[in-house]
């Protein structure tokens, strides 16, 4: 068991404090009511973000001043990243990264004539794609963001899901909030990935400065929260 829990070195659990405030989430709760009735934290205070552990390099357990809270940290980064990438969106264009050595692709006819008819979307997404005769294209320049990942893959997936050439425009259509959900969950901290004590609070204080946006991109919820007046009904202790 201990081989797939981290241990953070901060001070264990402080003996359960009895706590009547009104407003804590039940166990036998939905998780949508879970989320609204998750408290923010104080962004102002990083000691209000007392880390536990690290479960299977998947979940973060919090010690908050009224309880537990649990967070999925692929579904918490999915949400950082896709609020970062809409903002980015709106403004103008995605945060771009030239490559040294352009990448020359291959496509087939229907994804290359959606790229064809979608220059200028690609272009505000960060990508640099030309023509390079036929259904080739040479790539130049990525979402900074994607820099590491198979950029054709990337760029197949998106031109796949493109019927027709798309509108380009500061509201986010729905083609383009598919793209961008896409393209934020690509970029999103992975379950398995280990992260250091401040790589948990930088996610967990990113994600409470959202507010109550307590789901990922696909309706999952980001984070659980038990308060100790429910962890000790919970235990028979009260």
């Amino acid at each position: 068991f201990k081989g797939h829990v981290r241990e953070i070195t901060t001070p264990p659990f402080d003996r359960l404090k009895r706590t009547r405030e009104s407003g804590v989430v039940g166990f036998n709760q939905t998780i949508s009511q879970t989320q609204a009735a998750a408290e923010p934290f104080d962004s102002k205070a990083e000691a209000g973000i007392k880390i536990l552990a690290q479960v299977q390099n998947s979940y973060i357990i919090v010690e908050t001043e009224k309880g537990i809270k649990i967070y999925d940290q692929h579904a918490s980064s999915e949400r950082v990243q896709y609020e970062k990438i809409k903002k980015q969106w709106q403004i103008g264009q995605l945060a771009s990264q030239k490559m040294l050595i352009p990448q020359n692709i291959e496509l087939a006819p229907a994804e290359s004539r959606a790229v064809s008819e979608n220059v200028e979307l690609f272009l505000r997404l960060g990508f640099g794609v030309s023509g390079f005769g036929g259904n080739s294209f040479a790539v130049s320049a990525v979402p900074r963001f994607l820099a590491q990942h198979d950029i054709k893959k990337v760029i197949l997936e998106i031109a796949s899901d493109l019927d027709s050439e798309v509108e380009v425009a500061d509201k986010i259509s729905e083609p383009i909030d598919r793209i961008l959900k896409m393209m934020s969950c690509k970029s999103a901290i992975k379950f398995g990935d280990q992260l250091s004590e401040q790589g948990m609070i930088a996610l967990i204080k990113d994600l409470e400065e959202l507010g109550n946006q307590y789901t990922c991109v696909h309706g999952r919820p980001c984070v659980v929260e038990f308060s100790f007046v429910e962890l000790e009904k919970m235990f028979k202790r009260s």
